[in-house]
């Protein structure tokens, strides 16, 4: 929700001695209330280049609950991550219980001491939380590992169902 996700922006980045960047990126205009805190989009390069330098990325989750593209790019580039809960993805939590402390915020105040924490007083936890994630991407989500997985699962629906069209 907007309000929820202006809250945090607006608590980040009141934040002193920290450099964050944080807003609105819209196609379309915003609603008047949340123009004060619209951030130019940036192309991909220079959005992977600002999340590659970052210390702790925040995490809100995509439109109907998904889980966005920040979250891929974050962890590939070995970033900590403060965020709302991965609903719609509970067994990767199970899996990774790493996540379980990053993914576990509803509240913007939260999200934003929590990261602020992360960042600002807590930088070997940061980055300890970032090894994980980019072991976790390397396991179970760079390009390699998602193929293997279409495969086996692809390979073992073959043999349960033999001469049956896959789909």
């Amino acid at each position: 929700e907007m309000a929820q996700r202006y809250r945090l922006i607006e608590r980040l980045r009141a934040t002193h001695g920290l450099k964050v960047a944080a807003g609105f990126a819209s196609f379309s205009d915003l609603p008047a209330k949340y123009a004060d805190v619209h951030h130019p989009r940036l192309d991909r390069e220079e959005y992977t280049r600002t999340l590659a330098r970052s210390r702790v990325v925040v995490y809100t989750q995509g439109m109907e609950g998904c889980i966005s593209s920040k979250f891929s790019l974050s962890m590939a580039v070995g970033n900590a991550v403060v965020g709302e809960p991965l609903l719609n993805n509970p067994g990767l939590v199970g899996e990774n219980p790493h996540l379980a402390e990053q993914f576990a915020w509803d509240d913007a105040v939260e999200i934003a001491e929590r990261a602020v924490d992360l960042a600002s007083r807590q930088p070997e936890k940061a980055s300890g939380l970032g090894a994980l994630n980019a072991a976790m991407f390397d396991r179970q989500m760079a390009p390699r590992a998602v193929a293997d997985y279409v495969l086996r699962t692809l390979t073992a629906q073959r043999m349960s169902r033999p001469g049956e069209p896959l789909g």
